[in-house]
């Protein structure tokens, strides 16, 4: 070992802030050669995680833990780049073939990269609490490193992280969903902490492996690994690709930038015509998101692969001869293959990708019906809107197809992004982008208007946003119009023709075409029949599709209601409150369709969550139903059946199962979106405290993201009801239920400012920060109104802090401190009043005693540990990660600097946390 050391430091002399780090691709021959050996060990490490997990087992796993990880971490760093440096990392070896640990020039030892195995163990575990102990170790091991070697960028250098890259994305290829959320986790961890030119190195790695989980799970349960997987591509697009700052401007980094922006768009111009859907949307979404943060066009980003491929860069770059392959040059039109020879995702794929690429402003290719191939690309477009299905489904590549209205719809209309992709007024359709063909025109038309009198609805509503296009860009003669409409409108005569189909189609032709209507159509139609309605409800009821069934239902139940409100009651001078739907004295005796409700509660609640989509699907519907009927979505949520929908869907809230809650939050995130603002306003209060008690039940518990999107959810719900309004929104109805729904909210986040539950505590203070910030306001003015709720509180008045549980004393100590140091001050501690003085004393005996005496006291004996305590007398509370910044946060004690007598008493408890054994004790005391 003496003559090992000797070498190294005779090559690499200095310190490890100097040394030299090879550049070493790990395989397997780098790892220990006793496989049983290696292999018992990685499991007891993953044991050890796994207790760190375990709420009983914390306190004295995770120092054991970290002390394991920052051992194998230093080994690590000694034997990569240090005075242990192995043979296999010395200059001049050869990487590909060296041994890490062979039996002739390596270590007899364990290898330290079985620490990484044992993390990728974790992510890819089906125990997804599991995550959160695996990014402790990551930022251990990034932490140790980045101080053994400088600087977090040398730290990066070590072949230790490019064999964590090589591990964690491999998560991402594994068959379970679970695997795979834990590789999408790891790359976020990865992505956000790391420094940002080995974010550069390694973001075709990250991309890849998005992409996979992306593609692979497309259709499959994923519980919202998908999800997760598109958020976490699109911020590692942004972070990459925002240019630099001045600062920031080094030629290493801006050659590295470089380099994998061309790499990254190469891959995603490859995949704007995947035959995978997932993948080729998130593909256009993702150069579009390039676009905005580049300040560029979509088209001169994809321009450069418009014909050469990346190996022909990197063949000049190595100064041989490269070679070409054309990346779209082939496929927008496809040039080398028919599109009916393709199968039918892979048609789908180039039709969307040709839509996307030729709809571009300015375009990235042009449709020529001169050339042969656009031309026959363009009649095969025309073949798939114009045949019958029974001639298409003689074709081979259509016979298994249980519906060919996919195909139809890409053949006209526009690829759907994501559903927060950058609004873009270039994605057109496949047929409608070829307007500015002259000759192309009339058939386009033809085939646009039997798209629009197609009676699938989805292909209906495909076919009204294609022409709306069309018009956009050519106009139509007014006789053209009227002879496709012709027979849309012979069928209003007879009402018994009128199903919900036709509405639909004369609706998107009135809104289409709202110039062909004169006043004497409309009072026919205003005059038609009111039987109508109850005859096109029985069509629903009796038709073979039972989805149509729900649809007849809802509009039983908006009858029903309607007629309650306007009538008082079924029978006059009954009251509506307590009026029976289906009593068996004076009701129908059949099923009531508040059932509807409770099997969509049933479906949220579940614990498969995809089912969550049909629930949300169901909801949808019924809203549209009901505001159709009823003229405005407005009237539509006065209906007792809203009433009942908030009842039912609220109360999966309150559920024992986390998955049950989590259905909860996301029937409170859908209803707050969807719904009006009044609405949403007079159920708020509901939704909070709902919301609220999610996050306290499920606190130290396994919530599988429900915690993490309550939190979400109930800021996104404040957002929209405390923003102020718009002039041409404010009426007086509306900005009462505002002002009254606002006092409700900050009266009950107020009464949680001191609650016991640390989760619920720092939510309802950074719940405040939000309203303040949303409004204008400070928080103090806030919560001004509502200053009584806390006035035995801030400070205790009723009761000795000791005399408390512990997490009760801690939320009175941290309220304290939230309350009396905000700026303005919404209280101010006064020695010379009995309960301040009290209260005072008291945290100095917290933070001065010894752990000996406090743990005689009752409240302390079943106490693991006082370190949280002793924080929470010292320290500022934690406000959740995306908490507004405030310098006004400081510390129970430090908070009482105004204070001239309590000063030396405060210095001197200070100066004694700062000495603490504990590390998180003093890391705490600091900012006091």
């Amino acid at each position: 070992m003496e003559s090992r050391r000797d070498g190294g430091e005779e090559e690499n002399g200095g310190t490890f802030a100097e040394k030299w780090i090879p550049n070493v691709i790990i395989s397997h021959r780098y790892k220990a050669q006793d496989t049983p050996a290696r292999r018992t060990f990685e499991q007891a490490l993953t044991g050890a995680f796994m207790s760190a997990v375990i709420k009983d087992l914390r306190p004295s796993a995770l120092p054991f833990v970290a002390s394991l990880i920052r051992h194998y971490t230093m080994v690590a760093v000694a034997q990569q780049c240090g005075p242990f440096l192995l043979p296999c990392y010395q200059q001049g070896s050869q990487p590909s073939t060296a041994m890490f640990h062979s039996e002739e020039n390596g270590s007899k030892g364990m290898d330290p990269l079985v620490l990484i195995d044992a993390i990728a163990i974790c992510m890819a575990y089906e125990e997804k609490e599991l995550c959160k102990i695996g990014e402790v170790a990551l930022a251990v091991i990034f932490d140790v490193a980045s101080i053994i070697l400088g600087s977090k960028e040398r730290a990066c250098q070590l072949p230790l992280f490019s064999y964590i890259v090589e591990r964690l994305c491999a998560c991402c290829y594994e068959q379970a969903w679970y695997a795979k959320l834990g590789g999408v986790v790891s790359i976020k961890f990865l992505m956000e902490r790391l420094p940002l030119i080995w974010v550069l190195q390694n973001q075709l790695t990250f991309l890849k492996a998005l992409l996979f989980v992306m593609m692979d799970l497309t259709g499959e349960v994923s519980n919202g690994a998908v999800a997760m997987a598109k958020t976490t591509l699109e911020q590692l697009l942004v972070r990459c690709a925002t240019p630099l700052k001045e600062e920031e401007k080094g030629e290493e980094l801006l050659a590295a930038q470089d380099k994998s922006f061309h790499m990254v768009t190469h891959d995603l111009v490859r995949e704007v015509t995947s035959p995978n859907s997932t993948v080729r949307k998130q593909a256009m979404h993702s150069l579009q998101v390039l676009a905005q943060v580049t300040g560029k066009t979509v088209t001169s980003i994809m321009e450069p692969h418009k014909e050469v491929s990346l190996e022909e860069e990197g063949g000049r770059g190595g100064g041989g001869g490269g070679w070409r392959e054309e990346v779209l040059q082939d496929m927008v039109p496809p040039k080398k293959h028919l599109l009916r020879h393709q199968p039918a995702n892979a048609q789908i794929g180039l039709m969307e990708g040709n839509t996307f690429c030729t709809t571009l402003q300015p375009r990235l290719f042009t449709m020529d019906l001169n050339v042969m191939e656009h031309k026959v690309f363009y009649t095969e477009l025309l073949n798939l809107c114009e045949a019958e299905d029974a001639a298409l489904m003689k074709l081979p590549c259509y016979k298994s197809l249980p519906s060919l209205v996919p195909l139809r719809i890409a053949a006209l209309s526009k690829p759907r992004p994501p559903s927060r992709a950058l609004p873009s007024s270039s994605l057109a359709d496949a047929l409608a982008a070829c307007n500015y063909l002259p000759q192309s025109r009339e058939k386009i038309i033809a085939a646009l208007f039997k798209a629009l009198n197609s009676t699938n609805s989805e292909l209906q509503e495909a076919g009204e946003a294609c022409m709306r296009k069309f018009l956009e860009g050519a106009t139509i003669e007014v006789d053209q119009i009227h002879t496709h409409m012709r027979p849309l409108l012979m069928m209003l005569g007879d009402y018994r023709s009128l199903t919900l189909n036709v509405v639909n189609r004369l609706t998107s032709v009135t809104r289409l075409f709202p110039n062909s209507f004169n006043d004497k159509f409309c009072d026919q139609m205003m005059g038609m029949d009111p039987l109508v309605l109850i005859d096109a409800i029985a069509i629903c009821m009796a038709y073979e599709e039972k989805e149509l069934c729900k649809i007849g239902e809802v509009a039983l139940a908006v009858i029903f209601d309607v007629a309650s409100i306007i009538l008082g009651s079924k029978e006059r001078g009954s009251q509506p409150s307590t009026a029976m739907f289906h009593s068996e004295e004076n009701g129908s005796k059949g099923m009531d369709p508040l059932v509807l409700i409770d099997a969509i509660a049933i479906c949220m609640a579940y614990e498969e969550k995809e089912l969550c989509k049909i629930g949300e699907v169901a909801l949808a519907v019924i809203f549209d139903v009901a505001s159709i009927i009823l003229g405005s979505k407005e009237r539509a949520c006065q209906l007792p059946l809203f009433s009942y929908i908030v009842e039912r869907l609220c109360a999966c809230c309150y559920e024992q199962a986390w998955y049950a809650k989590l259905g909860g939050v996301v029937s409170i995130k859908f209803l707050m979106e969807r719904l009006p603002l009044i609405w949403v306003l007079q159920n708020q209060l509901t939704f909070l405290k709902a919301l609220l008690f999610v996050m306290m039940d499920l606190t130290g518990e396994v919530s599988n993201g429900a915690v993490a999107m309550a939190k979400t959810t109930l800021e996104q719900l404040l957002v929209r009801c405390a923003t102020p309004l718009k002039e041409e929104e404010k009426g007086e109805e509306l900005l009462a239920a505002q002002d009254k729904s606002f006092h409700m909210v900050t009266h009950d986040l107020v009464r949680e400012v001191t609650s016991p539950n640390s989760t619920v505590r720092k939510q309802a203070m950074h719940s405040l920060q939000v309203l303040a910030q949303v409004t204008g306001k400070t928080v103090t003015s806030i919560m001004e109104p509502h200053k009584e709720v806390l006035q035995d509180m801030v400070p205790p008045k009723k009761h000795l802090l000791r005399h408390q549980p512990a997490n009760a004393q801690i939320g009175l100590m941290e309220g304290n401190t939230f309350c009396t140091t905000l700026q303005p001050r919404l209280f101010t501690m006064d020695l010379n009043v009995m309960e301040h003085k009290v209260f005072y004393t008291e945290l100095l005996n917290l933070c001065e005693a010894e752990d000996a005496a406090l743990m005689k006291l009752p409240c302390y004996k079943s106490l693991p540990s006082l370190v949280p305590l002793r924080i929470a007398a010292l320290s500022k509370p934690r406000p959740p990660s995306r908490a507004l910044p405030s310098s006004s946060l400081a510390d129970a004690l430090a908070a009482c600097n105004y204070l001239p007598q309590s000063r030396e008493k405060i210095i001197a408890a200070l100066f004694k946390a700062l000495n603490s054994t504990n590390s998180e004790c003093r890391r705490r005391a600091r900012p006091a």
